[in-house]
């Protein structure tokens, strides 16, 4: 997140959510807001316990935002894909670091 160089991931706004809905959901639009007003890309990087809650696997309960149910993170990544996609159009990595490397902005070397 620009000016704050904290990660967006889901997990966080998952564990934000899991105190506060109304708080991971300020979280979420600061961040995007933050992001068009410096100009910057988002890079949005999932977990795949993002997709899984204590009801499937108990066991990991150890991990940040795994108390909640899958249902429930499944449908806070809904809203939060919405939310992005206002702004931004999600592409894989691959995609992305093509446009910058088409674009002139991402350089390339060899190693070796």
């Amino acid at each position: 997140m620009p000016l704050f160089r904290v990660p967006i991931h889901l997990s966080y706004i998952g564990y934000l959510a899991g105190h506060s809905r109304v708080l991971a959901g300020a979280y979420i639009r600061s961040a995007l807001a933050l992001l068009a007003g410096t100009g910057k890309d988002l890079s949005f990087l999932l977990h795949p316990l993002d997709f899984l809650g204590k009801d499937r696997v108990n066991r990991l309960g150890f991990f940040p935002g795994m108390n909640a149910r899958t249902d429930d993170k499944l449908r806070l990544f809904d809203e939060v894909i919405t939310l992005i996609k206002e702004s931004f159009e999600p592409v894989t990595m691959r995609e992305h670091a093509r446009v910058l490397l088409d674009g002139g902005r991402l350089k390339t070397t060899t190693l070796g």
